[in-house]
This record gives structure tokens, C-alpha cells and sequence, in this order.
């Protein structure tokens, strides 16, 4: 049966690739299982092994002439389990082995962690002998986060979900209508709380330059604004950028330079111990209702068939976290079937007796209204890299093939220019869309052993499974009109001219974008320091030598750091829509469960029951492209969910 659930879910995932604008751009070998934006986990009131443990022997009954009925309570308790799958799920192959990190908690263990390096971090120009490492091929580019070119930090992670659900189920048997027939309601309050347990370590914290001759330190006039940027405009921890809570203050009144807008971060934020505590939510999870018959029931056991149906009582994702609790499904109406079995394997003497049970559910997920945060096909956890918006050329901005050409005929004028301000990807790409499940399916099983005096032991099996969502965008991102935004990478934005003949100085933006830019780093990965550095914007999207034109006369535009020609992007390529990577999530599960209950017949009109159990369930996370190739790998589907521990009791009483 797993298998052909596995099968069904895979052909349902399948999707043809998107091909956007950077299906020219080098595979990103650092990181090619991608990356997760949203983390979806199984309902916490979808649970066919805790609705059909502790109360088999007063539901479903045979032969019935009047009403009857039972109704339970199970308080549950579970907790994940193997962080770093949930981890790895999340960021993909940017984390590192484990490492040990206390600086909120020293009780805290060690755990998978990212590497923050700035773009001069490992430079060993001027004879330096005391540069770090070189940047890894996963460390993220610390210079889209407002942070010093000579930081490094590790950001650790020990994400953790835990849940206390009270499931308040109700059955009744309809037998005075018809034999076999019945209804029930399951309505599961849930506390829910997420705990992404973020950590950093700051090994350099980058606000003095490790170069002997002290070259300089911050960032060089150009890079974000047409004056030098010094460190004290910067962040000093990479964990002040991913909560949200501050941004670099660039240019203006702060360093004399022009205005240049940095946004903080709005979207797929973390929270950490230092400035956030774990996220929670309290609410019901997916109220559900069942109408069934059993076709068959006999003394030796029954068959019946169900139609079920779940309503939305849960909350919606709305994306400002990246590990943000949900309580129930995310907001979808279900509808479905399902089927009740009992078979009795071996009956006693004395009334004791070995019974076979399963119960499988299929419910279809239909569409729900969700905010989400998305990567840029190809790139994970490029909703964390930095975009520039760009406007309308109103400079004579330019560009020539050959350096120190001013032949007006050689001129290509660029279609735009830098407009002054930064944002991370993710502020660009959250948008309301409509999500949906072709199918879900939740099938236990299990072998219950009744001694025929109310004590029962019942050892089972439960899979669950999704299949991927389909997503469809509802509202239009700042992305939409394909002309506003671009990937900045470790690119220069700013020219400026000094007349010497006046001595006027005309500080001109650039169009200079880095479509094939990662998360990792740009695409110039320029030595600022080095005595060979001389070509600003080397490598940036179809690069030409910059020009502008200065009252008619076509004049070279030099690097403000270098005072060689930079070069612009004639033409830069913009971010649209069609770059966004619309991911959908599908979840594997397997759970093992007990549980142990004792009921007291001797009550001649109610008849409690009580009992506790254990389960430790196993999700098969996969975060890679179904068609990893050449090309940049859109909608595909990253398989979440969380393995986890549950203990639980359930009490109750039955009538009839």
C-alpha cells in the first residue's frame, strides 16, 4: 500500500520546468538539492491511528436497535526529533557538520550551522599573513545583509516543534435509522509551538581591516553608495538582518554620500534566542465530521465505508517567519473517504480474542488563501540575496564596447539605472497564493489483543502521505512589471566623474545586475585590496565600458574606488515574475504506535474506558530537483515534514 501511495504522489508532483531568464547561468554545485521557504508539517488533527485506538470495542457494533454512542478525550503530547533532517530540509546543503556554538545559551548543544563570510574574507593581498581561510563554496555572501566585507560568523541551528493537542472525539451510533450507520466529530485543540533555535558565533567581527597597510575598511565608494561606507553604518551581526529588526544606514546624512535605501528583511524572517522567542499558536485543528455505514458486521468483524469532510478551523501561513507555527493544515477544506475494518484473527474460551483493524482516509485539499516567501529558480535560499530597483536612465548613462571610447556612434544607452535602493529577495517575492492537494492519505493499522475482561493491548502502523501542492499566484509582486529589480551581486553601482577643469563632481548610477549571482557570492569576486585591481564590474551582465553624456560630450565614467572605466550592464537583466520559483511541499511519513486500555463493563448504562500510549514517527524528507540539469530547476517539490515522538492519554465513556 505505500508503495502504491509513493507512486501515485510522484506522478501527481511531476511538473515541467520553467525556464527563466538565467537557464544560461553555471550550475550552482555549492547547493543543488535547493532549499525549503516554507516548512509544511501533517495536520495535528489528522490522525487515523489516534482515532481508532483506545474505544474499538464501543464503536462500530453489530446488530444494534437504538442509539448508542461513546465520546474520549486524548491528551497528546509530541516533539520532533532529529533536528538536523528539519534543518537540512530548510537550507539544503549550505549547512555545515555540526558546530558548537553558546553564545545566547551555553547549555545548548552543538548543531548544523551556515558560514556568513564576507566578499575580503580569505584575501591575502599586500604579503597580509593573517587572512582567514578562504570563503567555502557554501558560505552565504555577507555582504547582501548590510554586514562588513571582513565578517565571518556561524549561524547555528536546532529547530524544534512541539505540540499539546486535546482531540475531543465524539461517535454515534445511528442504528435506530439503519443498521450500521454512524457519525463522528473530532475536534482537536491544539497548542502549538516552533522554536527555529538560532545561534551565532561571530568569528571576525570585520570592523578593522586584517591588510598590514590598513587599506581601507568598510566598503569602497561605488559598491552601495557613491562615498565610502564604514563600518560603523554597518550590522554587527548577521542575526540583526534575518529577524528583521535593523538594516545598514547607507549614504545621506550618515557618511555625506547620496541617500541609498537599505530595507530590512519582511519576510522568511528566523527567530532566535537572542531577540525572539519560539513562535506559538493556539487554535483547532481542522474540525472534522464523518458519516459512515458498515456494509458488512458480523460477529467476525466488519467493513464499512465513509465520507469525511475537514473544515479550515486552523490558521493560514502568512510568511513573515520562515519557521512559523501552524496549527492544523494550513487553511484548506477537505474532502473524502475512507474505510473502517475489524477482523478477528484468533478468538479464546474465555472471551479473549486477537482483532486486525485498519483504517485508511484519502481527502482531497482543496484551495487556500496563503502568503508565502518563494526562491528564484535555481538559486535556494536566494530570497535571503540582495536586489536593486531601478529606474529610468535620466543620466545619459552608457556604454561602449572598448575602454576610453567616446565615439557618440560606438554609444549603446542603457534602458535604466540604479534608483537608491536595496531589498532582499524575499520582500520581492512574498505573495498571496492559492495553494491545493490533489490527495492526502492517512492508513493505520494495527493488532489488538482484548483478554475479554476490558484490558486491551493494541500494536500498530500508520502512514501518512501528501501529495505536492499545486500553487497559483493571486496577487502581483513588485516583480511584475519586469523592469524594477535586479540582482545587485558583489557589483558596483555608482560612477562618478570629477571635471579637473571645474572641479564639478557628477555622481552617476550604473545599470551593473548579476543574473547569475547565488547566494554564495557574485560574479566579479573582486580583491578590493589587491595591486591588480584595476576593472570595476568586470564580470556583471552584459558588460560594456561606461559612458554618460556630459552636455553633448560622450565622457568615460570612472569607478569612484579605482578611478578606472567601470563598466555598466548594457543591458541589465531585470527579475520578473517568471523567475520565481512557486515550490510546492508533499510529506512522507511512517509511525509505529502502542497502546494500552483498560475499560470497566461492569457500569450497567456508561462504561468509561481509559489507557496511554507512544508512537515515533519517521518523515522522509527530500529537498532535491525531480530533473536537476543544465537548466534552472522551477516547481519543483521539496518533501517536508517532521519526525517526531508522541505520548498521549486517552480516557472516556460509552453508551448504549
Amino acid at each position: 500500500m505505500k508503495q502504491l501511495f509513493a507512486i501515485a504522489f510522484a506522478f501527481l508532483c511531476s511538473a515541467p520546468l520553467a525556464y527563466a531568464q538565467n537557464n544560461s547561468c553555471p550550475i550552482d554545485f555549492a547547493n543543488p538539492c535547493g532549499a525549503t521557504p516554507y516548512f509544511s508539517i501533517r495536520s495535528q488533527g489528522e490522525n487515523a491511528a489516534r482515532e481508532m485506538i483506545g474505544w474499538e470495542e464501543f464503536i462500530n457494533l453489530c446488530n444494534e436497535e437504538r442509539f448508542y454512542g461513546a465520546i474520549s478525550i486524548t491528551t497528546e503530547y509530541t516533539q520532533t526529533m532529529r533536528s538536523n533532517d528539519i534543518s537540512r530540509v530548510l537550507f539544503g546543503n549550505d549547512i555545515s557538520s555540526n558546530q558548537c556554538n553558546n553564545n545566547c545559551n551555553e547549555n545548548q548543544p552543538c548543531c548544523p550551522a551556515i558560514t556568513i563570510s564576507g566578499s575580503q574574507v580569505g584575501q591575502t593581498s599586500y604579503g597580509n599573513q593573517d587572512a582567514a581561510p578562504p570563503r567555502g563554496a557554501n558560505d552565504w555572501l555577507a555582504d547582501y545583509f548590510g554586514l562588513p566585507m571582513f565578517f565571518q560568523s556561524n549561524v547555528c541551528f536546532a529547530p524544534k516543534i512541539r505540540n499539546f493537542v486535546a482531540d475531543i472525539e465524539m461517535y454515534f451510533g445511528l442504528s435506530q435509522w439503519a443498521d450500521g450507520l454512524y457519525a463522528r466529530i473530532h475536534l482537536p485543540i491544539t497548542w502549538t509551538k516552533w522554536d527555529l533555535n538560532t545561534r551565532e558565533t561571530i568569528i571576525k567581527p570585520g570592523i578593522t581591516s586584517p591588510f598590514l597597510n590598513d587599506h581601507f575598511i568598510g566598503y569602497p565608494s561605488g559598491y552601495f553608495d557613491d562615498q565610502t561606507v564604514l563600518p560603523a553604518n554597518l550590522l554587527s551581526s548577521a542575526l540583526t538582518f534575518f529577524n528583521g529588526s535593523a538594516a545598514p544606514a547607507i549614504g545621506g546624512g550618515v557618511n555625506g554620500g547620496i541617500f541609498v535605501q537599505f530595507d530590512k528583511l519582511n519576510c522568511s524572517k528566523w527567530n532566535n534566542c537572542c531577540n525572539y522567542s519560539a513562535l506559538s499558536k493556539t487554535g483547532v485543528a481542522d474540525l472534522e465530521l464523518v458519516f459512515g455505514y458498515n456494509a458488512v458486521c458480523t460477529h467476525n468483524g466488519y467493513f464499512g465505508l465513509n465520507i469525511r469532510t475537514g473544515a479550515p478551523t486552523g490558521n493560514h501561513p502568512c510568511g513573515e517567519f520562515l519557521f512559523e507555527p501552524i496549527v492544523g493544515n494550513g487553511g484548506h477544506w477537505q474532502l473524502g473517504g475512507g474505510i473502517d475494518t475489524r477482523a478477528v484473527m484468533w478468538q479464546g474460551e474465555y472471551d479473549n480474542s486477537l482483532n486486525f483493524y485498519l483504517d485508511a482516509n484519502i481527502t482531497h485539499l482543496f484551495k487556500a488563501c496563503q502568503r508565502r516567501c518563494f526562491d528564484l529558480c535555481g538559486k535556494p535560499n536566494s530570497r535571503y540575496m540582495l536586489a536593486q530597483r531601478l529606474t529610468t536612465n535620466t543620466n545619459g548613462l552608457g556604454g561602449t564596447p572598448t575602454a576610453g571610447d567616446t565615439n557618440p556612434v560606438d554609444v549603446t544607452f542603457s534602458d535604466a539605472q540604479f534608483a537608491n535602493e536595496f531589498s532582499p529577495v524575499a520582500n520581492l517575492t512574498m505573495t498571496q497564493v492559492k495553494v491545493s492537494a490533489a490527495v492526502q492519505g492517512d492508513i493505520a493499522l494495527k493488532f489488538s489483543y482484548d483478554n475479554g475482561n476490558g484490558l486491551t493491548w493494541d500494536l500498530g502502523y500508520n502512514f501518512f502521505g501528501r501529495s505536492c501542492e499545486k500553487i497559483c499566484r493571486v496577487r502581483p509582486t513588485p516583480l511584475a512589471d519586469g523592469t524594477s529589480w535586479a540582482l545587485k551581486g558583489d557589483a558596483s553601482v555608482y560612477g562618478v566623474f570629477i571635471n579637473g577643469g571645474t572641479g564639478d563632481v557628477f555622481t552617476i548610477p550604473l545599470a551593473a545586475t548579476e543574473h547569475c549571482a547565488t547566494i554564495h557570492s557574485g560574479t566579479n569576486n573582486a580583491d578590493f585590496n589587491a595591486p591588480t585591481y584595476r576593472q570595476a564590474n568586470a564580470n556583471i551582465d552584459n558588460g560594456q565600458f561606461a559612458v554618460f553624456d556630459m552636455s553633448g560630450i560622450i565622457t568615460p565614467l570612472p569607478d569612484p574606488f579605482n578611478q578606472n572605466q567601470t563598466k555598466t550592464s548594457i543591458q541589465p537583466i531585470f527579475l520578473t515574475e517568471d523567475d520565481v520559483d512557486l515550490a510546492g511541499t508533499s510529506i512522507i511519513s511512517n509511525k509505529f504506535f502502542t497502546h494500552v486500555s483498560y475499560a470497566w463493563f461492569e457500569e450497567i448504562h456508561w462504561t468509561p474506558f481509559i489507557g496511554a500510549g507512544i508512537s515515533v514517527e519517521i518523515a522522509h524528507n527530500k529537498t532535491c530537483c525531480n530533473n536537476f540539469n543544465n537548466t534552472a530547476c522551477c516547481n519543483s517539490c521539496h518533501r517536508t515534514g517532521a519526525s517526531q515522538w508522541a505520548l498521549w492519554i486517552k480516557g472516556g465513556a460509552a453508551w448504549n
